[in-house]
């Protein structure tokens, strides 16, 4: 996630500063909703990926699903 972000900051810089020529319009950068948009998807990317890491050990523990179910539920 990190990385990401790092290179996504890298990215715009490059694009503003030293490309030639540009791979998207300047007026995309400093578009609002395109921003948000970025940042919203980001954000759903995150939470999707924090839902799949729990969701096993929630439905384990708060279900009395044997290992059998619980391990089909998960697949």
């Amino acid at each position: 996630m990190i990385v990401g972000g790092l290179l996504l900051v890298a990215y715009v810089l490059f694009e503003r500063y030293y490309a030639p020529f540009p791979t998207m319009p300047r007026r995309i950068l400093y578009n609002k909703t395109f921003i948000m948009a970025v940042i919203i998807d980001s954000i759903y990317t995150l939470a999707g990926g924090m839902r799949s890491t729990y969701l096993g050990s929630y439905i384990w523990i708060v279900t009395d699903l044997s290992t059998r179910d619980w391990s089909y539920l998960l697949k």
